[in-house]
């Protein structure tokens, strides 16, 4: 497994390969400093259409979780995390990779 981190969008935008080789997954916090994170992924949508995303959330607006709920590869967590969601939602993605 090879994990990857970036401090903000603009870095991942930057530097990530515009589409997913192999196996992965996207780890995303909703308040990134310089872009939100429903905004990062939507501007993924097409390069990354098949890669399943966890996004974390310090609170879930009714629209987040419609939005959401209209992709079956987004995952969206609560923080702080209640113990065992986090690998519970790896392990489900890690069947749709």
């Amino acid at each position: 497994m090879q994990v990857a981190y970036y401090p903000d969008a603009g870095s991942f935008l930057e530097t990530q390969p515009r589409r997913c080789r192999g196996h992965c997954c996207l780890l995303v916090d909703a308040d990134l400093p310089d872009l939100s994170g429903p905004a990062l992924l939507q501007q993924l949508r097409d390069d990354f259409a098949h890669v399943p995303v966890l996004l974390f959330v310090s609170t879930s607006s009714p629209a987040l979780m419609e939005a959401a709920k209209g992709s079956s590869r987004i995952s969206v967590i609560e923080k702080p995390f209640v113990d065992g969601v986090l690998i519970d939602e790896l392990l489900r993605l890690r069947q749709q990779i």
